[in-house]
């Protein structure tokens, strides 16, 4: 299955995209671009859509092609902002 994690790379959020890789799932994280993300990303073969969370733009492209979502980033209004994106079409 196809997951979507944001806050990827934050402490419980990496202990959930291992558990879902170790899993067989294919894991996408959806996280702000850092120099520190970056290498991460790289050493561990993630695909990222760097992006952010309160962007209704980054989130409905981060979320193509996901049947699933880990939410796990710190900003707790993102729930229904996500779900929101997830519903709504955005224009090309």
């Amino acid at each position: 299955m196809n997951v979507l994690v944001t806050g990827g790379f934050g402490n419980i959020g990496t202990s959930a995209v291992a558990a879902l890789a170790a899993d067989g799932h294919r894991v996408r994280v959806l996280s702000t671009r850092s120099p520190r993300h970056e290498r991460t990303a790289r050493r561990l073969g993630l695909d990222v859509a760097w992006g952010d969370i309160c962007r209704r733009e980054d989130v409905a492209s981060a979320l193509r092609d996901q049947l699933g979502v880990q939410l796990r980033a710190e900003k707790v209004p993102v729930t229904r902002f996500v779900l929101d994106s997830a519903q709504k079409p955005t224009p090309n």
